[in-house]
């Protein structure tokens, strides 16, 4: 494991991530899901879920990122399907 800390963080919010959206797939603890799998989507784009949030909010602007997780979106149109504007 020869990898610098940065790039088995990153894969290790993947892993993280990814169980978490497969044991909890929908609402947890009552709360409203806006974003569903920004989380996961946030992980595969290396951002933080925080900046994601802001950036498809509208509080921050982003085009690069907005174009990457349309792009995600493609890719997993399962959360697609459930996404609420």
């Amino acid at each position: 494991m020869n990898q610098p800390a940065s790039a088995l963080h990153s894969a290790f919010c993947r892993v993280v991530a990814k169980a978490n959206a497969a044991a909890m797939p929908h609402q947890s603890k009552g709360r409203h899901v806006r974003f569903p799998g920004a989380s996961l989507a946030a992980a595969d784009l290396g951002v933080t879920r925080g900046h994601l949030h802001r950036v498809l909010t509208g509080e921050r602007s982003s085009p690069p990122l907005m174009s990457r997780w349309k792009a995600w979106l493609k890719k997993h149109p399962s959360f697609s399907r459930i996404q609420k504007p």
